[in-house]
């Protein structure tokens, strides 16, 4: 289900202000005033988010994943585990967003992509990574997915960009696509930035691979 969602839009002088401000202290070079700058945007993005889940019926998010660029809120991924619905959030033009929330049993698959190929997918026929198929619930269980995505844990793997890709139940919109980080620098898995993006996609890979899994067993 697709609901399209207005929020109040800043005036013409308030977005004037706040992309001058984030132009003057990009270029004072004040690496504490950039950093106070980014945290009120984060502060301001996820107001936007409670604000979209106000709106929202029958849907109160227990886990979510806000993903912010430089001018505002690119996508959010949540879930509300009391509810057993799934919503991902787009912006589309002047404050106007779309939420797409599906049912548990609306999700068919999920890919995790590193730079431009699927590393790790699940869908309702079992689980593959590396071109093998495993079957069972989750490969035999999380351990088994943990091991076969981390194996190069201890070596210096690289990304540029880290997604996900959901398949849905869904003619109109089958396909929808989270971006957890891009950047034209690699990130290593050894660094502790690096650490964070890739803990933070598996973590939501698992958590829809257990979604999936569980349409499984109570089939």
């Amino acid at each position: 289900m697709k609901v399209e969602i207005q929020l109040q839009s800043l005036g013409f002088w308030e977005k004037f202000n706040r992309d001058k401000r984030a132009l003057s202290l990009r270029e004072s070079g004040k690496e504490v005033a950039w950093t106070k700058f980014k945290e009120l945007a984060k502060g301001d993005n996820g107001d936007k988010v409670q604000e979209i889940f106000s709106k929202l019926s029958d849907f109160t998010p227990t886990q979510k994943f806000i993903k912010k660029g430089w001018y505002g809120l690119q996508s959010v991924l949540a879930i509300d585990e009391v509810n057993k619905k799934v919503c991902m959030i787009y912006p589309m033009r002047n404050d106007i967003y779309n939420a797409y929330i599906y049912t548990y049993q609306d999700i068919i698959g999920v890919e995790m992509i590193q730079n431009d190929g699927a590393i790790a997918q699940s869908t309702e026929r079992g689980s593959q990574i590396g071109g093998t198929v495993v079957g069972g619930l989750l490969l035999g269980g999380v351990g088994a997915i943990i091991g076969g995505l981390s194996g190069k844990k201890e070596s210096n793997v690289e990304a540029k960009k880290l997604a996900l890709r959901i398949v849905v139940n869904d003619i109109q919109d089958p396909f929808h696509m989270i971006e957890f980080f891009s950047c034209s620098n690699p990130i290593k898995r050894s660094d502790l930035f690096g650490k964070k993006h890739f803990e933070e996609i598996e973590h939501w890979l698992y958590v829809l691979q257990i979604i999936i899994a569980s349409k499984q067993k109570n089939s």
